[in-house]
């Protein structure tokens, strides 16, 4: 679609209007489910601080590192 197709709905001053608003309450709507998905994510899965660490964690190094015998390099 272009703007063609909703050109006779601009035409009118108060159609206009009614088309901006319609955008502004889609728009209003998409950034609010955005929002909820936003927290509900952060609360399941914490922030980028905890994931950090999370990750930090399931990587342990191992306390016990092989020994390299220096003669042999």
């Amino acid at each position: 679609m272009s703007y063609w197709t909703y050109m006779t709905y601009l035409e009118n001053p108060e159609a206009a209007a009614n088309c901006l608003l319609c955008i502004i309450n889609q728009t209003n709507y998409l950034l609010d489910r955005q929002i909820q998905t936003v927290e509900k994510e952060f609360l399941e899965h914490g922030g980028l601080s905890e994931r950090l660490y999370k990750a930090r964690q399931s990587v342990k190094p191992n306390p016990h590192p092989p020994k390299q015998n220096w003669s042999e390099v």
